[in-house]
């Protein structure tokens, strides 16, 4: 899974911690400021969609809408839209409402969880696809929450 616009790695929110702070206007580190990338159209479409939607926060009818806007933007592929959209499926099949607001970061981490849980041990082919499609969506989720908290970030590489 590669998010076009938003560098891979380690984890977004142990980097703030080691590195302070990334906002508007703080300084970074001269290395940093070298090893950043001008920023893409699609990067800078991403920025400005994530910046609408807070995935701590958002309900299943305005996360399709905001899949459908990062992909009409060309911020993320067909096949990573069809990934995406099936996180409105685990969220149909929970019972969410399609209007209630749910914190997706809080929803796969749980999925993960249970899934690890139910399966420790040698798990099969099937129930070890399930651990990683959790797996991945909670990236998915983590990463567009870092955009939203951090959007002036998209883009940019934060571990130089």
């Amino acid at each position: 899974m590669q998010i076009p616009g938003i560098q891979t790695g380690p984890d977004v929110s142990a980097l703030a911690k080691r590195n302070g702070p990334l906002t508007a206007g703080a300084a970074k580190p001269a290395a940093a400021k070298a090893a950043t990338p001008a920023a893409t159209p699609a990067s800078a479409a991403m920025r400005q969609i994530l910046a609408q939607y807070d995935v701590t926060n958002i309900s299943p009818s305005d996360l399709s809408t905001m899949v459908q806007k990062l992909q009409q933007s060309g911020a993320v592929s067909p096949q990573d839209a069809k990934e995406l959209g099936a996180m409105r499926v685990d969220l149909d099949q929970a019972g969410v409402a399609p209007d209630q607001s749910i914190n997706l970061v809080d929803f796969y981490r749980q999925r993960v969880q249970e899934a690890q849980d139910k399966f420790d041990g040698d798990p099969g082919a099937v129930q070890q696809q399930q651990l990683q499609s959790s797996q991945q969506r909670l990236q998915w989720a983590e990463k567009f929450a870092a955009g939203h908290a951090h959007p002036e970030d998209i883009g940019l590489c934060t571990t130089a």
